[in-house]
């Protein structure tokens, strides 16, 4: 099996949402971890805009 990209892996200090995040990226089909719906790399999360980052630390926050 491949190493799974970055984006897969949080880091050590890591949020809920960054914990999310990479789950998400890591999720479903092996052959597509870390890539997105075009079949690019996701990015890493200090990559994420603030406002992506936002969203992804709302959906953390709902969820507990």
């Amino acid at each position: 099996m491949d190493a799974l990209p970055p984006c897969c892996t949080p880091r050590a200090d890591a949020s809920l949402a960054e914990i999310l995040y990479c789950a998400y990226n890591r999720g479903g089909d092996p052959a597509t971890a870390g890539l997105n719906y075009q079949g690019l790399p996701c990015p890493n999360w200090q990559e994420l805009t603030p406002n992506v980052r936002a969203k992804w630390e709302a959906a953390a926050a709902a969820a507990i």
